[in-house]
């Protein structure tokens, strides 16, 4: 078991460089930080939790605060049960679960580490991903979840992003502040105007941004020069929104 120490935590991880990418951009670029948060016990749902440096970021600004993670794949979400667990957090409640807009059982595309997703409508992209294995996992729907204010909503689930927003149907007026990972894959359609049109129609103010900086050269390939849009471009773009009323 490879164990590494962060801050007061110890953490389980398959894959070194994956963990300080995670440490870099969750702990010292802050992308999931909240805006608006007043209260010292602020509930927190995490969606694609992987090992559980969201949630320890999570903890580690607000130690009185609930947490629902969400984690589909199996080793990974055995990891973040034992960070849990070793680290003594309390009040962290997880589910061994894909997001998806239905409950019924899916494929799931497992790298072992950071960027496993569901089989969605990416049926080409898989013939060229050959470091992935299918699984099959249950799917929860989020919708179910949200029938209580939320006061923060983190959702990194490579991809199924509009099918999870379009289910929850009216319960993102539940959702006070919300940062979403867009994935866009090769060989699907681009949905991006959807989910942003989701939030404007449901008062939401947002900002859309770049995270990753040095990876951007991976994940976010424009501008550079003798680019163009092809069928393998893919990209990750970060958005940040909350509700008008708390500006």
């Amino acid at each position: 078991m490879k164990i590494y120490k962060f801050k007061n935590y110890e953490l389980c991880y398959p894959n070194i460089g994956t963990l300080q990418v995670q440490l870099d951009t969750i702990f010292n670029l802050q992308i999931y930080k909240p805006l608006h948060i007043t209260k010292s016990n602020p509930y927190f749902i995490d969606c694609g939790a992987n090992i559980g440096v969201s949630v320890f970021y999570f903890k580690h600004l607000y130690p009185q605060s609930e947490i629902l993670a969400f984690e589909p794949e199996p080793a990974i979400f055995n990891l973040l049960v034992k960070n849990i667990e070793t680290n003594y957090l309390t009040n962290i409640t997880t589910i061994n679960s894909a997001l998806s807009n239905t409950g019924e059982n899916k494929t799931l595309l497992s790298d072992g580490n950071d960027s496993s997703k569901l089989l969605l409508n990416d049926k080409i992209a898989i013939q060229t991903q050959n470091n992935y294995v299918d699984k099959i996992v249950t799917c929860d729907q989020l919708s179910k979840y949200l029938d209580r204010q939320i006061d923060f909503l983190k959702m990194n689930i490579e991809g199924a992003e509009i099918f999870v927003l379009k289910e929850i149907g009216s319960g993102i007026n539940n959702i006070n502040e919300t940062v979403i990972e867009y994935h866009y894959f090769s060989h699907q359609e681009q949905e991006l105007h959807i989910l942003l049109y989701l939030l404007h129609e449901n008062d939401f103010i947002y900002s859309i941004r770049h995270v990753f900086r040095g990876y951007d050269k991976y994940l976010n390939p424009f501008p550079k020069q003798g680019d163009n849009l092809n069928p393998d471009t893919r990209y990750c773009i970060l958005i940040y929104a909350c509700r008008k009323c708390l500006l």
